[in-house]
């Protein structure tokens, strides 16, 4: 496993899990540029289409967790 991938999934991981409704957006940056530079370094290779799969999922959660969160939601409280 590459650093990039290490650092993509780390990146991921650490926005979805983030609870601090102003810290949260900036994470979501921080993973999609780490997403970014890991589809760089793939760029040209056609044997990584697991995990070209799971930054496709990754990339439609952070999409989610930003439409659900656009008003105002953070963990702190329940959706209605």
């Amino acid at each position: 496993m590459s650093a990039n991938t290490e650092k993509w999934t780390d990146f991921y991981h650490v926005a979805v899990l983030e609870t601090d409704g102003p810290q949260l957006s900036g994470r979501i940056v921080d993973a999609r540029r780490a997403i970014a530079r890991r589809l760089q370094d793939l760029t040209g290779d056609n044997d990584h289409h697991d995990e070209i799969d799971r930054i496709t999922r990754a990339l439609r959660t952070l999409e989610l967790i930003e439409e659900v969160t656009k008003d105002g939601y953070s963990a702190n409280y329940p959706l209605p």
